[in-house]
């Protein structure tokens, strides 16, 4: 068996399988031992794997080997907070889109609203939230390929572009008026989906802590 890129020597028993209320047997194998060829005092004794399918694989959290947790942890803050802002910059977009089309065919007095002041200022700061949103998620996504530390900048990127989602779908419900609020009109999922964006992946608070202390250190 590998693990990353090391090969490791498992004795292990077969345990019956036990059926389940889904579809397949959840199969159960314990691991008694598991040694590193490389560093033989590693070794995790009565380690239990649980699959259902092979398709599922669960660990207890208390067997844990060198620095995963690290990684876990580095993982969450980069490719979580990444993740979330890349589907708040999705969002972002398709609220635009709908704003506009709305107010391009929606008529008043003989005129489509987005003609009127007020509607063209919503439109203009969702427009704006857009392009800002894009900017810095795409800044994180070029970081990360170039495998550019991104601590303070995917926090940046995901706290902004998650909220800038959640207001900018506020002002596309008020710009459709009471459509906006009925579900043959998408832009009310929109506004949903984006403030579930805000608390995953680590919340707006935790991001403004990191690029306080970034900030904080700049002049020093």
């Amino acid at each position: 068996m590998e693990i990353g890129n090391r090969v490791v020597d498992i004795s292990r028993k077969l345990i019956p399988g036990e059926p389940t209320n889904t579809y397949g047997w959840k199969r159960r194998l314990e691991l008694s031992r598991i040694v590193f060829p490389d560093q033989p005092h590693q070794i995790a004794h009565d380690l239990t794997i649980m699959s259902h399918a092979g398709s599922h694989i669960e660990t207890p959290s208390h067997y844990q080997f060198g620095e995963g947790m690290n990684i876990a942890i580095t993982n969450i803050v980069e490719t979580g907070r990444t993740g979330m802002a890349s589907v708040a910059l999705g969002i972002l977009n398709a609220v635009l889109e709908r704003a506009v089309k709305f107010a391009n065919e929606r008529t008043l007095y003989g005129k489509p609203i987005g003609t009127l002041q007020a509607v063209q200022w919503h439109i203009a700061e969702i427009f704006s939230d857009l392009e800002i949103a894009r900017l810095l998620v795409y800044r994180v996504g070029w970081m990360r390929d170039n495998n550019i530390r991104s601590d303070t900048e995917s926090a940046l990127a995901k706290q902004f572009a998650c909220e800038a989602a959640a207001r900018s779908a506020r002002k596309a419900i008020e710009i459709h008026g009471s459509y906006g609020i009925m579900k043959e009109y998408p832009v009310q999922r929109l506004l949903r989906d984006a403030l579930v964006t805000i608390p995953a992946g680590g919340t707006g608070e935790i991001a403004k802590l990191v690029m306080a202390r970034h900030a904080l250190n700049l002049f020093k």
